[in-house]
């Protein structure tokens, strides 16, 4: 006579951790010659389940179907399959049914192999990862905003609240946002048009400050932030011009630096246009401080001895940024001088050269003139401010 010891398990392991398989039997005989069959349950530990579960987002591992999820053993039992976690997969139940089902005779329909499941498996816990990830920095973008006092997250704030190093600020963005909604507000009610972009602004001096202690931002002197607003009321879509902007007001925010930025360098802004602030931009990308951008060596009365021109060098480097027209180029050029951002130097060099040292030289001998022009990036803290 044949008894159960324990209760058959259903055949699919569930998010409870009941099996998805037959039971394992374990006869014996007993003293009147009865075989005595013992059914014991086995199974994936039920704390890995629910871990397993959470980092798929409890969706089918194939379809991504959300909640009805069973877990399958990838190498089944029967194939020398464990019951440790790695072998488990989350699916739902018509994915689950179609892993288990056999191709017929012939056809070319493929079968599920353990290392497609585990390709499966991986994709899902990195797909519901960022989706978690996303979730989170959406979060704290929106608690910046109400630590700022922003009502209506418009694209362009997003945008600016979602920049990496506001993502890798994390919380502490908020406690910044705080700060700088706080050191922001005593010219919020001075400033004739500060409330058209009070949100933009706020946001993207929070972010521009978002790895400073709080404890360093300040508020900025009036005589700083009143033209900054003022004239970002009006390049509020030229993206440069307005990133020169703000991080000329987030300087004079920041206790460290505001010493540094001096109330012309927001006139200075103000006279360039938006190709001369995308050039700046560019230049930005390769010097940090003083450098040398151009040259030019002249040998008197012998034309160029160094490489093109320095006009020339200007333009092609325009042309690059869609800057094509020579005479706009060279009117960009000494617009930047005049400004200061750029200067021009100037190296003189002589050498003698004795009767009769080379055979072209004329015979009392004669004296090479050279001279070398500079065009250099001046390291000087307007430039420092408004375009780093």
């Amino acid at each position: 006579m044949e008894r159960d010891i324990e209760e058959r398990p259903t055949r699919h392991l569930h998010s409870d951790g009941r099996l998805c398989r037959p039971p394992v039997k374990c006869s014996t005989v007993g003293r009147h010659g009865h075989e005595l069959v013992a059914r014991r349950t086995v199974g994936f530990r039920q704390k890995e389940v629910d871990e397993l579960l959470a980092k798929t987002g409890r969706r089918c591992c194939i379809c991504e179907t959300l909640h009805r999820v069973q877990v399958h053993h990838i190498e089944p039992r029967e194939e020398g399959g464990s019951d440790e976690i790695d072998n488990a997969i989350p699916l739902c139940p018509n994915c689950h049914d179609e892993v288990h089902k056999k191709p017929s005779s012939g056809r070319t329909t493929r079968s599920y192999t353990p290392d497609e499941l585990k390709s499966h498996r991986a994709q899902a816990i990195t797909r519901h990862s960022k989706q978690t990830s996303e979730v989170v920095i959406l979060q704290v973008a929106e608690q910046a905003a109400n630590a700022l006092g922003i009502k209506e997250l418009v694209p362009a704030i997003y945008q600016d609240l979602l920049q990496p190093a506001a993502r890798e600020a994390g919380q502490h963005l908020v406690v910044v946002a705080r700060a700088v909604g706080i050191a922001l507000a005593p010219i919020e009610l001075a400033i004739w048009g500060y409330n058209r972009i009070r949100d933009y602004l706020s946001a993207a001096v929070a972010v521009k400050l978002a790895r400073k202690p709080p404890e360093e931002i300040r508020s900025p002197d009036p005589i700083i932030a009143g033209p900054v607003i003022q004239n970002m009321i009006f390049a509020l879509e030229e993206d440069h011009l307005r990133e020169m902007y703000v991080t000329l007001l987030a300087r004079a925010m920041h206790s460290p630096s505001a010493p540094r930025v001096h109330p012309s360098f927001a006139h200075i802004i103000e006279q360039l246009s938006s190709v001369e602030s995308q050039l700046l931009h560019e230049i930005a990308k390769t010097y940090d401080g003083e450098a040398v951008l151009f040259q030019e060596s002249l040998l008197a009365g012998d034309g160029n001895i160094g490489g093109d021109y320095i006009s020339t060098q200007w333009q092609a480097f325009c042309a690059k940024c869609d800057v094509s027209d020579s005479t706009v180029a060279d009117a960009l050029y000494y617009n930047l001088i005049r400004l200061g951002i750029f200067i021009e130097r100037t190296e003189a060099d002589s050498e003698y050269f004795p009767p009769g040292m080379y055979k072209h030289t004329i015979s009392d001998g004669h004296v090479n003139a050279t001279t070398t022009n500079y065009c250099c990036l001046l390291h000087m803290a307007a430039f420092s401010s408004i375009s780093a």
